[in-house]
């Protein structure tokens, strides 16, 4: 990979809901996120892709029975490069969110727990309709469908909040709908609804709620307390929006990819 980006890559702040402290990024760090970046372009050029899901691991949530944390859209061709991840990212541990362009080796570096990502690629059908929201992720429809206030466990129907994973889970809706029939948050939910998505159920212990409740700016209770959920909160994981891809098309490849292989079947996401 050219040197005349390597700077551009480790300049980056730190994002999906990590707080915004200086933070020096070591050697093999950056080896194994390029590392990552390659063998994700190499796996997504290879099946000839024009857009691929890509879910990556973040902190260690094997508590909850997930393995991967956050998700994005791999988009080929993209106006800022040749492969570029699309996605939501809290800014800082705020509560806030914006949508990101980011290349290859950045999407890895957000000192994870693991460095390890998982490929899913489309069939080819759903990914020309992936692929004509491409502009639009950049545009007015992106923003559409995006809510700046974030939530790590947003609930599924929350139009209040959002976490990452759930603006890609509502593009993906759009894409799949018949053509311009959704353009409100609001109006992917329903189809999402319509369509059986089910979030994943997460047991949060007391002691991590009142935590939440007191330090945390990107975590809220009170939605999920309102239907009344105390203890279990659903949400949209990785492993949920995967499962729905599953539901509605025929994915051709997946694979999970780490820096130095050998790529192989997921076991669990």
């Amino acid at each position: 990979m050219p040197c005349r980006v390597f700077g551009a890559w480790i300049a980056q702040p730190a994002y999906g809901g990590a707080s915004c402290e200086e933070r020096k990024i070591g050697a093999e760090e950056i080896r194994k996120a390029m590392q990552l970046g390659y063998r994700t372009r190499q796996i997504a050029e290879g099946a000839g892709a024009s857009v691929a899901l890509v879910g990556r691991v973040g902190s260690d949530v094997s508590e909850y029975g997930l393995r991967y944390t956050h998700i994005g859209a791999l988009v080929r061709d993209h106006p800022k490069g040749r492969w570029i991840f699309v996605h939501v990212l809290n800014e800082c541990g705020s509560s806030r969110s914006d949508v990101y362009n980011e290349g290859l080796a950045n999407f890895y570096l957000d000192d994870p727990h693991d460095y390890e990502g998982v490929v899913v690629v489309p069939s080819p059908q759903y990914q020309r309709r992936l692929a004509e929201l491409a502009e639009a992720l950049l545009g007015p429809s992106a923003r559409a469908l995006h809510e700046p206030s974030y939530n790590m466990i947003a609930h599924p129907r929350s139009e209040k909040y959002q976490n990452s994973n759930q603006w890609l889970l509502e593009l993906m809706a759009a894409a799949h709908a018949p053509q311009g029939s959704i353009s409100t948050r609001a109006q992917a939910q329903a189809y999402l609804a319509q369509r059986g998505f089910t979030g994943d159920p997460i047991r949060i212990p007391a002691l991590k709620r009142l935590g939440a409740r007191f330090f945390s700016a990107n975590v809220r209770l009170e939605e999920h307390e309102q239907k009344g959920s105390y203890g279990v909160y659903e949400t949209v994981t990785v492993r949920s929006v995967i499962r729905f891809l599953d539901r509605i098309d025929n994915v051709v490849l997946r694979r999970v990819v780490r820096p130095d292989g050998p790529d192989r079947e997921p076991v669990r996401y």
